[in-house]
């Protein structure tokens, strides 16, 4: 019997933040769209998808909840200021894994609504251009790929923190996989299905954005790494068969991006301050464009200690983390001199936000040049080619992929070959640059899940087992009552 859930339409009840629902989608009260005012020409579509791009920057989506904020918490990288005091604060709530907490609740809640929302956006977009007559503008073509591969990549986001690892539990249940824009209930997929799914929709638009390799700005894509492009395609390939276990074809597609000359790792320390953030320098693949970032970096990091008990601060042992089996002057690791800095109330994460607390004219030059986030760059391509390479028994092609990374990042020292000279360990070095590399980005949590590692809580003190009641997130009580279940 073919299950369904109804996938309540956040349009009709949820804030949008940024960019207002009826901006982008003039939903009627019957949830039905004008059509002739949206889908009339090849602007319009433009302007759709302008509108999913914000969307998918807003807060509760990669804007904060699922990059520095509470997926970066789950991995247990930040603590708030004074933990001891902070019992009844949200974040140490989410350090404890407690999703009932009401705060914590609506957050998880967010998450779920608004993706699917931004989702159905990007079912209408795709139910409308099917009409386009697609030879009378190049731009039609294009949307159409980016809308296949937005809509793959954020089920995909969805079945990572809603579902089982597929990995564990090869009959798991999955999520609703929303193919249309409408308010009927949306047929749910198991796990097998919805990774089928999602590269179906990735294969489509690879098959649409064959060509689209040019980084030439364009009437439509004023700079072309806010827009996801053929290697992005390609990058969204391979973390997708990379999360699934599939490392032969993970390794193809990361090596496919790796190959575009548009992207290199960078070559000097000079250059590490370029790829902190957004727009990421030579590295980033595809990035989403905000003006809003500012204030909620500040709020997060940098705000007055005195005042706000929810400053969140890096885990107290983030130095050993970041420090080489060869640590020393000469092989000194560049990100963790450019991700944190030390002051009085302790360490403090600035990757994403520098302030000259003593230079007005420079915040407000600050705020001006905190333009957006960064969603793929090319370490991660490395990372998976290594650990595909490894797999495949090719031991030295491994190496040198993570050690490009390594010496780029000023850890031109090897690493000893007992640290290596198995998968085991070779992969725990990968997991230990991982974490190194995408603090803040909001992919440690779902490492540690992916390879259903153990590892220490934020004091440093305590192991945590990703059992199920922790790595997977609880879905809306509203959803529940239709009669899905995370199997």
């Amino acid at each position: 019997m073919v299950k369904y859930i109804k996938i309540i339409s956040a349009c009709l009840f949820i804030g949008v933040g940024a960019v207002g629902c009826n901006d982008f989608l003039d939903v009627n009260p019957a949830g039905t769209v004008t059509q002739d005012k949206m889908f009339r020409d090849v602007q319009g579509y433009r302007d759709a998808m302008y509108g999913i791009y914000a969307n998918l920057a807003t807060t509760n989506l990669y804007g904060k909840n699922l990059t520095y904020g509470f997926a970066d918490q789950l991995a247990q990288l930040f603590t708030p200021l004074r933990i001891t005091e902070s019992e009844d604060l949200t974040s140490y709530k989410v350090l404890q894994y407690d999703y009932t907490y009401p705060e914590i609740e609506n957050m998880i809640n967010s998450i779920w609504g608004d993706m699917y929302k931004v989702i159905s956006y990007v079912n209408n977009v795709l139910e409308n251009i099917q009409y386009a007559d697609m030879d009378s503008h190049p731009d039609y073509r294009l949307i159409n790929g980016e809308a296949h591969a937005l809509r793959a990549f954020m089920h995909f986001d969805l079945m990572r923190y809603f579902c089982e690892h597929i990995a564990l539990s090869p009959n798991a249940g999955g999520i609703p996989y929303a193919y249309t824009f409408d308010l009927k209930n949306k047929e749910l997929f198991t796990l097998k299905e919805c990774y089928e799914n999602v590269l179906e929709d990735l294969t489509i638009a690879q098959h649409l954005l064959v060509n689209d390799t040019s980084q030439v700005a364009t009437e439509y894509r004023g700079t072309t790494y806010n827009f996801v492009t053929l290697p992005a395609v390609y990058a969204m390939k391979a973390r997708v068969f990379h999360y699934e276990g599939q490392l032969d074809s993970a390794g193809i597609y990361a090596e496919k991006v790796m190959q575009f000359s548009n992207y290199h790792l960078v070559t000097s320390p000079t250059e590490i301050p370029d790829i902190e953030k957004y727009p990421g320098g030579s590295e980033m693949i595809w990035g989403l464009g905000t003006t809003k970032l500012y204030d909620v970096l500040f709020d997060e990091f940098q705000a007055d200690p005195t005042t706000n008990l929810d400053l969140l601060h890096p885990r107290e042992d983030v130095e050993d983390i970041y420090k080489d089996v060869n640590w020393d002057a000469q092989n000194h690791d560049y990100r963790f001199d450019n991700f944190f800095e030390k002051e009085d109330r302790g360490w403090v994460f600035n990757r994403l936000l520098k302030v000259d607390r003593e230079s007005p004219d420079d915040i407000e030059e600050q705020k001006k040049n905190t333009k957006g986030i960064c969603m793929l760059r090319l370490p991660e391509m490395y990372y998976i080619a290594a650990e595909a390479a490894y797999a495949q028994g090719q031991k030295e092609k491994a190496s040198e992929y993570l050690e490009a990374v390594r010496s780029s990042r000023g850890l031109t020292k090897t690493l000893p070959e007992d640290r290596t000279n198995t998968l085991e360990k070779f992969n725990l070095e990968l997991q230990k640059e991982r974490r190194k590399e995408f603090w803040g980005e909001g992919q440690t949590f779902l490492d540690y899940k992916r390879t259903n590692a153990t590892f220490y809580d934020v004091s440093n003190k305590n192991t945590i087992t990703l059992t199920s009641k922790i790595a997977v997130l609880p879905w809306p009580r509203n959803e529940q009552e239709f009669g899905a279940t995370n199997k």
